[in-house]
Protein backbone atom coordinates (compact mmCIF):
# COMPACT_ATOMS: atom_id res chain seq x y z
CA UNK A 1 0.00 0.00 0.00
CA UNK A 2 2.88 2.39 0.68
CA UNK A 3 3.92 2.11 -2.96
CA UNK A 4 0.48 3.09 -4.18
CA UNK A 5 0.51 6.05 -1.81
CA UNK A 6 3.91 7.05 -3.19
CA UNK A 7 2.55 6.72 -6.72
CA UNK A 8 -0.48 8.88 -5.88
CA UNK A 9 1.71 11.52 -4.23
CA UNK A 10 4.00 11.65 -7.25
CA UNK A 11 1.08 11.93 -9.68
CA UNK A 12 -0.40 14.71 -7.52
CA UNK A 13 2.91 16.57 -7.74
CA UNK A 14 2.95 16.18 -11.54
CA UNK A 15 -0.59 17.55 -11.77
CA UNK A 16 0.39 20.48 -9.55
CA UNK A 17 3.39 21.31 -11.76
CA UNK A 18 1.23 21.08 -14.88
CA UNK A 19 -1.27 23.48 -13.33
CA UNK A 20 1.52 26.00 -12.75
CA UNK A 21 2.52 25.56 -16.40
CA UNK A 22 -1.07 26.24 -17.50
CA UNK A 23 -1.11 29.38 -15.38
CA UNK A 24 2.09 30.54 -17.10
CA UNK A 25 0.40 30.15 -20.46
CA UNK A 26 -2.63 32.09 -19.23
CA UNK A 27 -0.33 34.80 -17.86
CA UNK A 28 1.42 35.04 -21.22
CA UNK A 29 -1.91 35.59 -22.99
CA UNK A 30 -2.75 38.35 -20.52
CA UNK A 31 0.70 39.89 -21.05
CA UNK A 32 0.24 39.78 -24.83
CA UNK A 33 -3.16 41.40 -24.44
CA UNK A 34 -1.62 44.17 -22.35
CA UNK A 35 1.10 44.62 -24.98
CA UNK A 36 -1.45 44.87 -27.77
CA UNK A 37 -3.77 47.18 -25.79
CA UNK A 38 -0.93 49.38 -24.61
CA UNK A 39 0.96 49.61 -27.90
CA UNK A 40 -0.88 52.73 -29.03
CA UNK A 41 -0.31 54.48 -25.69
CA UNK A 42 3.35 53.44 -25.75
CA UNK A 43 3.88 54.89 -29.22
CA UNK A 44 1.89 58.08 -28.58
CA UNK A 45 3.94 58.81 -25.45
CA UNK A 46 7.27 57.94 -27.12
CA UNK A 47 7.94 55.01 -24.77
CA UNK A 48 8.93 52.52 -27.47
CA UNK A 49 11.92 51.45 -25.40
CA UNK A 50 9.39 49.36 -23.45
CA UNK A 51 9.07 47.18 -26.57
CA UNK A 52 12.66 46.10 -25.95
CA UNK A 53 12.11 45.45 -22.23
CA UNK A 54 8.74 43.67 -22.42
CA UNK A 55 10.15 40.52 -24.11
CA UNK A 56 12.02 39.65 -20.92
CA UNK A 57 8.71 39.08 -19.14
CA UNK A 58 7.78 36.66 -21.91
CA UNK A 59 11.18 34.97 -21.88
CA UNK A 60 10.79 34.45 -18.14
CA UNK A 61 7.41 32.83 -18.68
CA UNK A 62 8.86 30.62 -21.42
CA UNK A 63 11.70 29.55 -19.13
CA UNK A 64 9.13 28.78 -16.45
CA UNK A 65 7.41 26.49 -18.95
CA UNK A 66 10.68 24.72 -19.70
CA UNK A 67 11.33 24.36 -15.97
CA UNK A 68 7.89 22.77 -15.49
CA UNK A 69 8.51 20.37 -18.35
CA UNK A 70 11.87 19.35 -16.91
CA UNK A 71 10.39 18.88 -13.43
CA UNK A 72 7.66 16.61 -14.79
CA UNK A 73 10.26 14.68 -16.78
CA UNK A 74 12.37 14.12 -13.66
CA UNK A 75 9.41 12.97 -11.63
CA UNK A 76 8.18 10.73 -14.47
CA UNK A 77 11.63 9.19 -14.74
CA UNK A 78 11.52 8.40 -11.03
CA UNK A 79 8.14 6.73 -11.52
CA UNK A 80 9.39 4.66 -14.45
CA UNK A 81 12.71 3.65 -12.93
CA UNK A 82 11.78 3.12 -9.29
CA UNK A 83 8.15 3.22 -8.21
CA UNK A 84 6.44 1.32 -11.04
CA UNK A 85 9.01 -1.52 -11.14
CA UNK A 86 8.59 -1.95 -7.38
CA UNK A 87 4.79 -2.07 -7.76
CA UNK A 88 5.20 -4.74 -10.45
CA UNK A 89 7.55 -6.70 -8.17
CA UNK A 90 4.98 -6.72 -5.38
CA UNK A 91 2.29 -7.92 -7.79
CA UNK A 92 4.64 -10.60 -9.16
CA UNK A 93 5.28 -11.88 -5.61
CA UNK A 94 1.54 -12.19 -5.10
CA UNK A 95 1.02 -14.13 -8.35
CA UNK A 96 4.14 -15.09 -10.28
CA UNK A 97 2.18 -16.86 -13.04
CA UNK A 98 1.06 -13.58 -14.60
CA UNK A 99 2.95 -10.99 -16.59
CA UNK A 100 2.64 -7.59 -14.93
CA UNK A 101 4.70 -5.60 -17.43
CA UNK A 102 1.50 -3.96 -18.68
CA UNK A 103 0.67 -2.53 -15.23
CA UNK A 104 0.95 1.25 -15.36
CA UNK A 105 2.28 0.98 -18.88
CA UNK A 106 0.56 4.27 -19.74
CA UNK A 107 3.40 6.05 -17.99
CA UNK A 108 5.75 5.11 -20.84
CA UNK A 109 3.46 6.14 -23.71
CA UNK A 110 2.42 9.56 -24.92
CA UNK A 111 5.77 11.19 -24.32
CA UNK A 112 7.89 13.03 -26.77
CA UNK A 113 5.73 14.24 -29.63
CA UNK A 114 8.91 14.92 -31.62
CA UNK A 115 10.08 11.32 -31.21
CA UNK A 116 6.92 9.94 -32.76
CA UNK A 117 6.20 12.56 -35.42
CA UNK A 118 9.59 14.12 -36.10
CA UNK A 119 10.23 17.74 -36.95
CA UNK A 120 6.72 18.14 -38.41
CA UNK A 121 5.50 18.26 -34.82
CA UNK A 122 7.66 21.23 -33.78
CA UNK A 123 4.72 23.70 -33.77
CA UNK A 124 2.67 21.29 -31.64
CA UNK A 125 5.49 20.32 -29.29
CA UNK A 126 6.56 23.90 -28.70
CA UNK A 127 3.12 25.49 -28.60
CA UNK A 128 3.07 25.73 -24.80
CA UNK A 129 5.92 28.23 -24.84
CA UNK A 130 6.05 29.19 -28.51
CA UNK A 131 3.36 31.80 -27.95
CA UNK A 132 5.61 33.50 -25.43
CA UNK A 133 8.58 33.44 -27.79
CA UNK A 134 6.47 34.77 -30.68
CA UNK A 135 5.16 37.57 -28.45
CA UNK A 136 8.70 38.48 -27.46
CA UNK A 137 9.75 38.61 -31.11
CA UNK A 138 6.77 40.80 -32.05
CA UNK A 139 7.45 43.18 -29.17
CA UNK A 140 11.12 43.39 -30.15
CA UNK A 141 10.21 44.09 -33.79
CA UNK A 142 7.68 46.75 -32.76
CA UNK A 143 10.54 48.94 -31.56
CA UNK A 144 12.00 49.03 -35.07
CA UNK A 145 8.66 49.48 -36.81
CA UNK A 146 7.77 52.40 -34.51
CA UNK A 147 11.14 53.90 -33.46
CA UNK A 148 11.09 56.65 -30.84
CA UNK A 149 12.11 60.24 -31.51
CA UNK A 150 14.83 60.81 -30.42
CA UNK A 151 16.08 57.21 -30.48
CA UNK A 152 17.45 55.55 -27.37
CA UNK A 153 21.09 56.19 -26.59
CA UNK A 154 23.20 53.82 -28.63
CA UNK A 155 24.70 51.93 -25.69
CA UNK A 156 21.23 51.30 -24.22
CA UNK A 157 19.80 50.32 -27.59
CA UNK A 158 22.66 47.97 -28.46
CA UNK A 159 22.63 46.47 -24.98
CA UNK A 160 18.89 45.75 -25.16
CA UNK A 161 19.19 44.37 -28.69
CA UNK A 162 22.06 42.07 -27.69
CA UNK A 163 20.25 40.92 -24.55
CA UNK A 164 17.08 40.20 -26.55
CA UNK A 165 18.93 38.26 -29.22
CA UNK A 166 20.80 36.19 -26.61
CA UNK A 167 17.61 35.54 -24.62
CA UNK A 168 15.79 34.53 -27.80
CA UNK A 169 18.53 32.14 -28.93
CA UNK A 170 18.77 30.66 -25.44
CA UNK A 171 14.99 30.22 -25.27
CA UNK A 172 14.83 28.46 -28.61
CA UNK A 173 17.80 26.23 -27.77
CA UNK A 174 16.51 25.25 -24.34
CA UNK A 175 13.02 24.69 -25.69
CA UNK A 176 14.22 22.34 -28.44
CA UNK A 177 16.57 20.48 -26.10
CA UNK A 178 13.77 19.99 -23.60
CA UNK A 179 11.32 18.73 -26.20
CA UNK A 180 13.88 16.41 -27.76
CA UNK A 181 14.70 14.89 -24.37
CA UNK A 182 11.09 13.91 -23.70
Amino acid sequence: MALLEEYRAIKTEIISIQEVARQSVSTSYVALGILAAGAGFTIENNLQGLFLIFPFLLYGLAWSQVRSTLAVQNISNHLQKHTIPRIREVLKREDNRRDYSFVMDWETHGKGVLRYYGMWAVPVAGAHYGVMILGAILSFMAYFVFPPEPPLQKWILYGLIAANVLALLYSIYVGFRTELSR
